[in-house]
């Protein structure tokens, strides 16, 4: 048994040299090294005295982006008509492509056949636009110009009215602001209790007769008899 698989092992490493192989046929001489290194550590048998090489070369895939953020991908050199083409399913595993046109981020399209295999990469293709729908695209764009610049000058003008509210709002503050200053060093108005004894004190001053007067003999009689 060691020798037969000694025999594909070794007929891998000399294909591998010499045509690119299938990334499923890889993946199944994986699992085949795999096995064998099992049987040889549980005989505690050496690959390398038996001349059996194990080491697993590294599946190196091209990858290609596509305008929907999923992946194509390839074991070949490099993306030409031939190449298989494989997605991942849910498990991260490869599998070939399906049939059909898968757009590459770039624009390109690579068309896949039965199979899984490259077809064709088309190209992106360039329409050129005839005078009249050049014409027509500049005419728009002096549009929008014109349109952009009268709400320029539209927001200038309601900028600068803003402005002018602004201003005289602090005017009338500030005329606000100095009638309260002088409020508050002007002298404190007299109560009404105060206003009413000076009435009352003028009031009596008013009622003293003048000297000299009967009135005045006659009290002057009285506050000395008394």
């Amino acid at each position: 048994m060691l020798n037969s698989c000694n025999v594909m092992l070794n007929a891998n490493i000399f294909l591998g040299n010499s045509f690119q192989m299938p990334l499923s046929v890889k993946i199944i001489l994986m699992s085949i090294k795999s096995k064998v290194a099992e049987l040889l550590k549980k005989h505690n048998l050496s690959a390398k005295a038996l001349g059996i090489k194990l080491e697993e070369e590294e599946v190196k895939l091209l990858e290609a982006p596509l305008a929907d953020g999923s992946m194509i991908y390839t074991d070949a050199a490099a993306w030409e008509a031939g190449v298989p083409v494989y997605t991942k399913d849910a498990d991260g595993n490869n599998v070939p492509a399906a049939a059909g046109d898968y757009t590459l981020a770039d624009g390109k399209i690579v068309v896949v056949g039965e199979g899984g295999t490259l077809a064709e990469i088309k190209e992106v293709e360039s329409e050129d636009m005839s005078t009249e729908e050049l014409l027509g695209a500049i005419d728009n764009l002096a549009t929008q110009k014109a349109t952009l610049e009268a709400e320029i000058a539209t927001m200038k003008t309601e900028l600068e009215a803003l402005r002018g509210k602004n201003t005289e709002t602090e005017t009338k503050l500030s005329v606000a602001l100095a009638k309260v200053k002088s409020l508050e060093k002007a002298p404190a108005a007299a109560s009404v209790k105060e206003v009413e004894l000076g009435k009352k004190k003028k009031e009596t001053a008013n009622d003293e007769p003048k000297p000299g007067t009967r009135e005045w003999y006659m009290q002057f009689t009285q506050s000395s008899s008394n």
